[in-house]
């Protein structure tokens, strides 16, 4: 039935009525709007990724730097059921930044004792 409409409509020499045009526009108009809509949602995206991006690298430098560093020092004992096992003492510079995003970002950087 729906096979036989549709054949008899290819099939037609008839040109489409005014409603079926209004229709067919209307639908354009309307995939026009999402486009557009689709179009700012994306730039905003972007936008806000690219504000998080710098903040990050700024973040990022200064880790890198190392700038407010604090220096610690200690060393390592291990046990097991033979005894006790202490290994030389270190220093570590240890920065913590808080700051980006609420998620803390630690970074460590061993300092070596007498160029080791």
């Amino acid at each position: 039935m729906i096979k036989d409409r549709l054949r008899k409509k290819l099939k037609s020499k008839t040109g489409e009525s005014i409603s079926e045009t209004l229709v067919a526009l209307l639908i354009a108009a309307l995939a026009l709007v999402m486009l557009a809509a689709a179009m700012s949602s994306v730039s905003s995206v972007i936008f806000t990724s690219r504000d998080k991006l710098e903040e990050y690298y700024k973040e990022s430098d200064k880790l890198a730097n190392m700038s407010d560093a604090v220096t610690v020092s200690g060393g390592i004992t291990m046990k097991d059921e033979s005894g006790s096992i202490t290994f030389e003492p270190y220093d570590i510079e240890y920065y913590k930044n808080d700051e980006f995003d609420k998620t803390p970002v630690v970074t460590y950087k061993y300092i070596p004792d007498n160029g080791d």
